[in-house]
């Protein structure tokens, strides 16, 4: 069961500003609820753990092109796609994820959605861990 401390922290810990997904519900109308709106949101992501559905219009996503602000507005490829989901599934997948963190040690070989823990941190790990230099899985084999 989630409680409403959870919710809180994780609503808090929404960022502002941000387009808001098919519902039209942005982080600061979810700020802005108070006790009364933490505590519905809190019964029903209870309710959705227990019957194991999460709702239809939630699994909901827009997807956008943003350009990257390098190489011709015109091409294609200078733009990448982002997903903009529903801000209130937002909420709900931040308070799984701190449970499940809190309860999964992760080793520390494990990179990639992690905060400071990025692919680019790995690849430069194994680049400069002699490993490379020395042959072992070398691209000029």
């Amino acid at each position: 069961m989630h409680s409403c401390n959870k919710v809180k922290s994780a609503i808090a810990s929404t960022k502002s500003a941000k387009a808001a997904g098919p519902s039209g519900v942005v982080a600061e109308m979810l700020k802005a609820s108070g006790v009364v709106g933490i505590q519905s949101m809190t019964d029903l992501f209870n309710k959705i753990v227990q019957e194991g559905k999460i709702p239809r219009d939630w699994r909901k996503s827009w997807m956008v092109r943003e350009y990257i602000g390098k190489g011709d507005a015109l091409e294609c490829g200078s733009y990448r796609g982002i997903k903009l989901p529903d801000h209130v599934m937002k909420v709900l997948e931040r308070v799984i994820e701190k449970r499940v963190r809190s309860k999964v040690s992760i080793n520390d070989m494990h990179f990639g959605f992690r905060s400071g823990r990025g692919t680019t941190d790995a690849i430069f790990n194994y680049l400069f861990s002699g490993r490379f230099r020395k042959g072992f899985l070398s691209p000029y084999r």
